[in-house]
């Protein structure tokens, strides 16, 4: 019986350490642990098309899917699949996030009922970028933008809505615009 119990004991120990191999390595792979990089610049203009209506933060996904295949992206050179966050990820619960999914688009274009065009000025930003997945990279790159301005708080404020850039090659941008402090 003891011999049982030990070929048992080491059975199970070498499941949960595969099982903790496995969760490592698939926490790699999503960029659980890619550095955030934080720039400091000017962006912009873009004009970002989506549909009239903003969405539950966590679908946004749907409404980019929805709009790839209508011609007023479709036709364009590189549309790039974004997000226009209403609400400040960092104080507001991801249940109650809301924001518009869409696209970057190269230039100004008519658009049909149920869509809405916003053009996006040339501004001063943060931009936090990361390889990672969009569900990691919320929770990396808001907490690094917040502690960028944490450190800047004489400088720099900021409000939003944030964009959120979905990249070809896997990799997140988040640009916060940014609003000088008065010194008055």
């Amino acid at each position: 019986m003891p011999g049982i119990l030990r070929k048992i004991t080491i059975t199970f120990a070498i499941v949960v350490f595969i099982l903790f191999i496995v969760l490592v390595i698939t926490a790699w792979a999503l960029g659980a642990f890619a550095n955030v990089d934080l720039v400091q610049e000017e962006k912009g203009p873009y004009y970002f098309i989506s549909f009239s209506d903003h969405t539950p933060y966590r679908i946004i996904p749907v409404s980019i899917d929805h709009l790839k295949n209508l011609a007023i992206v479709s036709d364009r050179q590189n549309p790039q699949p974004a997000a226009l966050v209403l609400n400040d990820p960092m104080i507001t619960p991801l249940q109650e996030l809301q924001a518009f999914g869409g696209y970057i688009i190269d230039d100004s274009v008519q658009t049909e009922p149920g869509q809405i065009l916003f053009k996006i000025e040339k501004r001063p930003v943060v931009t936090a970028t990361i390889d990672a997945n969009q569900s990691i990279a919320t929770f990396k790159t808001y907490p690094a933008l917040s502690e960028w301005l944490r450190k800047n708080y004489r400088t720099w404020k900021s409000e939003p809505p944030y964009l959120e850039i979905y990249h070809s090659d896997g990799s997140v941008s988040v640009e916060m615009e940014l609003i000088p402090v008065s010194t008055e």
